[in-house]
């Protein structure tokens, strides 16, 4: 079995789009440091298309996924798409 791992900013979650509309983005200290914006990871938009990919990916029988993220680690297989509701 293949390992595949999924970074969740900016390829399941539409950070940009967070960032952009945080009411706090365009103040100093957060200019240039997007990930500090308080609450910012929270309620992101998935990427159009990006949950129903990664479902495909989940239901290979020949791939092993896992969700990366920087703020979270690791996010064992499942956990955050079946957590989240999607």
């Amino acid at each position: 079995m293949k390992i595949i791992y999924i970074d969740l900013d900016g390829v399941v979650a539409d950070f940009e789009k967070g960032r952009k509309n945080h009411p706090l983005s365009t103040i100093t200290p957060y200019i240039g440091r997007p990930d500090k914006l308080p609450g910012v990871y929270q309620d992101l938009e998935p990427i159009a298309d990006a949950i129903a990919s990664v479902n495909i990916l989940l239901n290979h029988k020949d791939f092993d996924v896992y969700f990366l993220s920087t703020a979270l680690g690791i996010i064992q297989r499942h956990g955050c798409i079946n957590d989240c509701g999607c």
